[in-house]
């Protein structure tokens, strides 16, 4: 394997699935050009992979983003998490169990079992599209020339429309300029934006609960994502009538 040169990163610890997952991806934007920034792919075997690295600092360094972004920034972000859908990816890749995430959130009573129902409804009938699956501020980088993406390893075609959308979202609800753009897209009030929010505000509480337990970021995050389950269900009330 290429050890690579000053402008490369080398990944390495992965589970073989998650790395297949990413190289595949990075293979295929080499014949079907994706329509948004990414790491080329060096190399890549047994050892790790390696990449170009893309030019920029990231979003955030956490999986939440907990500071203030300019709104031309969040507007970038904004055209990333709509742009991912837009690739004609020719790998299948990860899917997202919708029904799981949407079922534990019926358990804990965040939402209504009507409203399950519904979104699992739009859900079986949805068109499917390619969705990066973890656009969490720590992947997304930014520089002069915009924002770009990294970090596959979730990745796959199979996800209904705005799922990237949705994850920056709930993540980036703490940054009140991407906070307010990301609600003022059309996604926001269309099935597949809110089947996306409430499966990401489902998805993350459980990662909460299954590894926090009483620390001060399970806490913070908590209340991160507790706060969008309010305003998720008005979107809802709104857009079932």
């Amino acid at each position: 394997m290429d050890s690579g040169s000053a402008e490369d990163v080398v990944k390495t610890g992965r589970s073989r699935e998650r790395s297949v997952n990413e190289a595949l991806h990075y293979l295929a934007m080499e014949v079907v050009p994706p329509p948004f920034r990414a790491p080329r792919l060096v190399s890549w075997g047994s050892e790790g992979m390696v990449l170009r690295r893309l030019d920029g600092a990231v979003l955030g360094e956490g999986k939440t983003l907990d500071r203030g972004v300019s709104p031309a920034t969040a507007q970038q972000c904004l055209d990333l998490a709509l742009s991912t859908a837009g690739w004609e990816s020719p790998v299948d890749g990860h899917r997202v169990d919708y029904r799981r995430r949407l079922g534990w959130g019926r358990e804990r009573g965040l939402l209504s079992t009507a409203e399950i129902d519904l979104l699992g409804e739009h859900e079986r009938h949805a068109d499917r599209r390619f969705q990066h699956g973890d656009l969490i501020p720590s992947n997304v980088i930014v520089d002069e020339d915009g924002v770009g993406v990294i970090d596959f390893e979730w990745s796959g075609r199979s996800a209904v429309n705005g799922l990237d959308w949705a994850t920056l979202l709930v993540n980036g609800w703490g940054a009140e300029s991407l906070r307010s753009i990301f609600l003022g897209a059309r996604m926001a009030m269309t099935a597949d934006g809110i089947l996306n929010w409430a499966t990401a505000i489902c998805h993350e509480l459980r990662q909460v609960e299954r590894d926090g337990g009483q620390s001060s970021w399970a806490h913070e995050a908590r209340d991160l994502y507790g706060q969008q389950i309010p305003v998720l269900r008005d979107a809802m009330a709104r857009w079932m009538t």
